[in-house]
């Protein structure tokens, strides 16, 4: 009857039963287990969604059980409800184990698997376990699925401080047969032990293995991989791959060189491109800020990854700031200037406004009195605006009356932001 009311299409009637059960709490346990052989469905579902809740810890094994054989719409479901009950009691995690343990031995690679997913990591007895089981299982696993699934496994052991599985999936991404694995089980290597080398990845004939590879060794920093890295991402011949060693080699503390860093930024693919200049914006050292200033330079580039090089030289108040304005201004003014450099040097002007270098209100001014084009006008008094020192009023008011709409907008708006004031700190104030 009980069954009848859980899977019940009456609504009001299905919840009733559900809230009578649920208020029960682990006192409820006995008779949800009971239902876990109930017919219609839905009481099973919802049996199994209330041990969920609040299932004690005699639930686990008869719900373990249940995955033996479980479809493949059942086992989420299953172990949801067994990661919760192992919440509430994680000393029963050493039942799990010995399941794991007699599925393996039995060869139900799928049950042993699950088994092994709901094991809690957070518990260090649990997770020296699971370190051990995955271990064992990985090499001698047959189906797809089961590997797969130990990888993943195994990465997340790794990624929590347990080691014990760390060789053998080394081994699985040297070995597999499945790219996919290798892929896997490479990204997860980012957590071995330093005495495991990873730079053999490097020359697997996947490029999806290579990338997952790179990726791993930027995130450990060890040297000897690192210079593998270096050596082998020229001859590279996937922009993904180069990518990936682009942040790894600029991700991490030492400085890789000037000479690799150069090589980054005249990678052929854009995508290479724009990765190491996202990469040198995140470092902030001196080496890279000389890194964008080249690339804002680089004149055969596209316009955006320069403007987003100018951008992040501004944000850091790179003390170069100015000067790397006036030769950019200056580029732009030439009669072999592109399109692109008349456009950057507009930004550049702009910039100096809004990250306000000390001493820039002279040349911004002396921008006013010589622009060549509009454009360049009204960018200067824009960035007089932004600048916010209430005196450049005097400076900017006569613009108000200029012939070109553009600029005459321009100076009308600069004017009100100088009655507003300059909204945040100067380049060589405090908190820049």
């Amino acid at each position: 009857a009980l069954a009848g009311l859980l899977g019940s299409d009456n609504a009001p009637a299905a919840r009733a039963a559900r809230e009578a059960l649920a208020r029960r709490g682990a006192e409820a346990t006995p008779l949800l287990l009971r239902l876990l052989d109930a017919e219609p469905p839905a009481a099973r579902t919802a049996a199994l969604e209330l041990l969920a809740e609040s299932g004690g810890s005699e639930a686990l094994e008869p719900v373990a059980g249940k995955l033996d054989g479980a479809g493949e719409a059942d086992r989420p479901l299953l172990r949801r409800t067994l990661v919760a009950i192992l919440a509430r009691a994680p000393e029963a995690a050493a039942k799990v184990a010995a399941a794991v343990e007699t599925a393996l031995a039995q060869g139900k690679e799928t049950l042993a698997v699950d088994l092994l997913r709901v094991l809690p990591l957070g518990e260090p007895g649990a997770r020296a376990e699971a370190g051990r089981l995955v271990a064992a299982a990985l090499p001698a696993a047959r189906s797809f699925e089961a590997r797969y699934h130990l990888v993943l496994r195994a990465g997340a052991l790794l990624a929590a401080g347990e080691t014990a599985p760390a060789q053998e999936l080394l081994a699985a991404a040297r070995a597999a047969e499945e790219p996919e694995l290798r892929v896997e089980a490479a990204r997860a290597l980012a957590g071995a032990p330093p005495t495991l080398d990873l730079s053999p990845l490097l020359a697997d004939a996947w490029p999806g293995v290579r990338e997952a590879a790179a990726t791993a060794i930027g995130r450990r920093g060890l040297d000897a991989e690192l210079r593998a890295l270096a050596a082998t991402f020229a001859e590279e011949p996937w922009p993904l791959v180069r990518a990936a060693a682009a942040e790894a080699l600029l991700g991490v503390e030492a400085w890789p060189g000037d000479d690799v860093a150069r090589r980054l930024l005249a990678d052929p693919a854009e995508m290479v491109r724009e990765r190491t200049i996202v990469a040198l914006d995140a470092r902030g050292d001196e080496p890279a800020g000389r890194m964008l200033a080249e690339a804002v330079e680089r004149h055969t580039e596209r316009l955006e990854l320069r403007q987003r090089a100018l951008g992040a030289l501004a944000r850091r108040c790179w003390p170069e700031l100015k000067p790397l304005v006036i030769r950019v201004v200056e580029y732009s003014v030439r009669p072999d200037a592109r399109r692109g450099d008349q456009a950057l040097a507009l930004d550049a002007i702009r910039t100096l406004g809004t990250a306000g270098p000390p001493n820039v209100r002279s040349l911004l001014e002396e921008i006013v009195r010589e622009a060549p084009v509009p454009a360049m006008l009204a960018a200067a008094l824009q960035a007089l605006g932004d600048l916010g020192e209430s005196d450049a009023a005097a400076v900017v008011e006569p613009y108000r009356r200029h012939a070109d709409p553009a600029v005459a907008d321009a100076a009308e708006a600069a004017l009100k932001a100088l009655e507003r004031g300059r909204a945040g700190r100067r380049c060589g104030e405090g908190g820049r």
